[in-house]
């Protein structure tokens, strides 16, 4: 038998465990409400008119109650039937969205961030070829996020000193900008009686490999930048599963088909597999937990960028971007634009030319500018096979992660059917054309040349390149914001509460042993309790609810009890409180004012002094992009709890 121990916010307390017999999955009370809808005949609003775009996608909805796995019928037990809007918005490393003021049409905007002497914000396509914009601003919200080679952090840092601002005020100024825009062309569609208040939930997209807490950062900042209170977050690869699967219904997938999605964008690659469990509902199971890496596009550029300085000298290079930035940032975009889009077509004339030509990117330098280049008519000529160069690190590290997810999948009897490709990364031919001479029977026997690298796994997979796939995240934003799709999902660290058991000499060190009073007993002081193991799979909707108890002092009840949980990301975790392999995930906060006289149970001690005993339930629920809890006294839900992220 293990016990729990809760450390509380009361140096007289001792908390000790319950006898596990109550482990029944109830309903809980999240810190946040996620709010549900169900769709209304207008269906969903995507922009594709000729105006210029954000990188966001609306829906109407009215809301409904729920979705579990057993009961995915929808509840009209509610009184509002007014529609209201759905606002899906897609903050990432590199682009999230705007066409800016230069008259361009884009779906994404870079997420780039400068600030004048005036401390006024330019953003996205306002940021002048000659500024020093802050980028991968969203990295900062992960604590202890590996930064790419090409970033300089240290930079960035120096950047927010000097505006006096953090990482969440910058993303919070960010998507104030953005807002702005949202309203104005949701005004343009709706017509411009719309109020501001007429929005009613934004989702907001996440990596999945986020922690809880980067998580929370980002509903800081988009509270701080007036996106109201009912703000949801979905991981990119679950929304990008949603519009995916919803555009290929009854085509290319069947029901129980196992799938992975890999989301490329610009700055990481996540990947994530679940289970098609009903086609008509589009309802999905999560089969492997979420995986990823940095290994997005923006490392081509980079890539393209080291070219150009060794061809050229980095004193040379230096002199051009002071001299002529507007010629190398029209250089990049061409590269953008169309080298890392077409490069190495699956078949066809474009394949042999590329071959035989290379590729032409405008400098506008003469010969004797760089006589390292081959500049022919102010154009330098990248040949086919350095092109492949650049490619190949960033692709090869894309199919070890589709592989982990293949096989991952294999070894737990679920064989996976298809890799669906979304993300800006995606729209990449030479991605698209790998990935499928690696995994598919068309690419093995058609694509697959002597040069090829041998193959192992033995893993024969339908590959499916999304036709949006660089807005397939923002728009199946907006289907989870009408309802969770998701029937199950796996959790991917462990959870759980530092506490005090009954000391067994066979299990236990002496050094860990006490005597405590208010029990009588011998206890082993700081082993862990597990409320949710790694890879556990958690049903959505649904609760694992774990028994505790505290004993305080009479005379020195808190006014908060306070409940540390703490996470592991090893395979195995420890069975004691081991610092070095454990992260406190939060801290989760009850005023105890919130419980009545017959809540407490007095107990006596040996000495005959009095002490007071709670029996209490906390629970943990696993959301698309988190944890939400629940407190319970008897039969009594306490309500919201005060949860602060570490």
């Amino acid at each position: 038998m293990s016990g729990r121990i809760l450390e509380v916010a009361s140096k007289a307390a001792k908390v000790r465990g319950n006898s596990p017999d109550s482990d029944t999955p109830s309903e809980c009370t999240p810190k946040r409400k996620a709010p549900r809808s169900r769709t209304v005949s207008r269906g969903t609003v995507t922009w594709n008119t000729s105006e210029p775009k954000v990188g966001f996608a609306a829906g109407r909805k009215r809301p409904h109650s729920k979705i579990s796995e057993d009961d995915e019928d929808e509840d009209d037990d509610e009184d509002e039937d007014t529609d209201r809007i759905i606002v899906g918005i897609d903050f990432g490393t590199t682009y999230s969205g705007w066409p800016g003021n230069k008259g361009r049409s884009s779906d994404k905007v870079p997420t780039v961030v400068t600030y004048d002497t005036n401390d006024q914000i330019r953003w996205g396509y306002q940021v002048g070829e000659n500024d020093d914009p802050m980028r991968c601003i969203k990295l900062l919200l992960e604590p202890g996020c590996e930064f790419p080679d090409w970033a300089d952090n240290l930079h960035l840092a120096h950047q927010l000193r000097s505006v006096d601002r953090d990482a969440v005020t910058v993303v919070a100024d960010y998507l104030k900008q953005m807002l702005e825009v949202i309203k104005e062309q949701l005004k343009r569609f709706y017509g411009r009686t719309m109020s501001d208040d007429a929005i009613s939930i934004f989702v907001i997209t996440v990596p999945a490999m986020w922690s809880e807490h980067a998580t929370n950062k980002m509903i800081e900042a988009a509270e701080k930048a007036g996106l109201g209170a009912d703000i949801l977050t979905v991981s990119e690869p679950n929304a990008a599963a949603i519009h995916t699967m919803k555009n290929m219904q009854g085509t290319q997938m069947a029901e129980n088909d196992v799938f992975v999605v890999c989301d490329a964008g610009g700055g990481t690659v996540d990947l994530i597999t679940y289970r098609l469990k009903n086609l008509e509902k589009l309802t999905m199971q999560e089969v492997v937990t979420s995986t990823g890496g940095l290994c997005g596009s923006v490392f081509l550029n980079h890539a393209f960028q080291k070219w150009i300085v060794e061809k050229m000298g980095e004193d040379e290079f230096a002199d051009m971007i002071h001299d002529h930035p507007h010629r190398w940032a029209a250089a990049m975009r061409r590269f953008e634009e169309e080298v890392k889009r077409d490069f190495d077509a699956v078949t066809g004339t474009d394949l042999s030319l590329q071959k035989t030509n290379g590729f032409w990117i405008p400098l506008g330098l003469d010969a004797s500018y760089a006589p390292g280049l081959n500049l022919v008519a102010g154009h330098v000529i990248i040949p086919y096979e350095d092109v492949a160069a650049m490619f190949r690190p960033v692709v090869h590290q894309i199919i070890e992660l589709i592989t982990e997810q293949l096989d991952r999948a294999r070894n737990l009897k679920q064989s996976a059917k298809a890799v669906v490709l979304v993300g800006g990364f995606a729209q990449s031919q030479h991605l698209y054309k790998k990935v499928l001479e690696e995994f598919s029977d068309f690419g093995q026997s058609v694509l697959r040349t002597p040069e090829s690298e041998g193959r192992s796994h033995g893993l024969i997979v339908r590959v499916i390149q999304a036709p949006d796939s660089w807005t397939a995240v923002v728009r199946g934003a907006v289907g989870h914001g009408l309802r969770d799709h998701i029937t199950s999902r796996k959790a991917r660290r462990h959870y759980g509460v530092v506490f005090d058991e009954v000391f067994d000499s066979g299990r236990h060190e002496e050094s860990v042993k006490y005597y405590h009073e208010a029990t009588q007993t011998d206890r082993a002081r700081n082993q862990m309790r597990w409320l949710v193991k790694k890879n556990q799979t958690m049903i959505t909707g649904r609760a694992e609810i774990k028994p505790f108890d505290m004993t305080f002092e009479e005379n020195d009840i808190p006014e908060i009890i306070m409940v540390q949980l703490w996470s592991c990301e090893e395979d195995k975790a420890p069975s004691s409180k081991v610092l070095s392999r454990l992260r406190i995930q939060c801290k989760v906060k009850v005023p105890t004012d919130r419980f009545v006289p017959k809540d407490w149970r007095t107990v006596v001690d040996e000495d005959g002094n009095r002490h007071k005993k709670l029996n209490f339930k906390l629970g943990l629920k696993l959301a698309s992009t988190g944890l939400t809890f629940d407190f319970r006294v008897g039969i009594k839900n306490c309500g919201s709890v005060n949860v602060t992220y570490e």
